[in-house]
């Protein structure tokens, strides 16, 4: 169920930041899409039989849907799948290395997320770690923190907040309804379909 939310909220962000930029409703919706992508990251992460494989098709997914991405929201940064599977990396790696290799790691995540612009960058890295590591309702409030620093001067970023209590609420059922060749695809498929209705109507 969690992944329709994901999807229908991410869908409703990207139509109201390019068809109704002066509509806030349409934001506040979005603001529930990531923090369910990253917790179902971490949950992908815990129960995957291939690390490998989940890296892959993040990356393959991250390719695909950059061109679109930069088309449909005029900009230059890296797509949020590219932030996911740096968070991914680093969950592996903090699992599976020694100290000295997983600190170095971590360290050229943070970096990389720093350095060049990736969607929600080291904010999205700290909260897939909020969500491995911080049990119970402190993870929502150290996401409260979190976007408290990170979005200081963003307020409409707390209602991200409200995705995660849902989640540690037990709101709504974990386990997969969506089909996985959806669910892997929609990403850069809806950028596609929303960038050639926005493109049909200016013309």
């Amino acid at each position: 169920m969690w992944q329709w939310v994901a999807m229908i909220s991410m869908t409703a962000d990207h139509i109201g930041y390019v068809f109704y930029p002066d509509d806030p409703l349409w934001r506040v919706v979005g603001r529930m899409a990531f923090p369910v992508y990253a917790y179902l990251l971490v949950q992908g992460y815990l129960h995957t039989r291939s690390v490998w494989r989940y890296l892959l098709r993040l990356l393959f997914i991250f390719a695909v849907a950059q061109i679109p991405y930069m088309a449909l929201l005029k900009t230059l940064e890296m797509n949020v799948v590219g932030t996911l599977l740096i968070s991914l990396t680093v969950l592996w790696a903090i699992d599976k290395l020694s100290w000295g290799l997983k600190t170095a790691v971590i360290a050229a995540a943070a970096g990389l997320l720093l350095w060049i612009p990736f969607d929600y960058g080291v904010y999205g890295l700290i909260l897939v770690l909020v969500y491995r590591y911080v049990r119970t309702y402190w993870a929502v409030a150290a996401h409260a923190v979190l976007t408290l620093i990170l979005y200081a001067g963003v307020p409409i970023q707390m209602f991200s907040v409200l995705a995660t209590l849902l989640l540690y609420a037990g709101a709504l059922p974990i386990s997969r309804q969506v089909p996985a060749w959806l669910w892997r695809s929609f990403y850069p498929l809806h950028l596609g379909i929303l960038f050639i209705w926005f493109t049909l109507q200016i013309n």
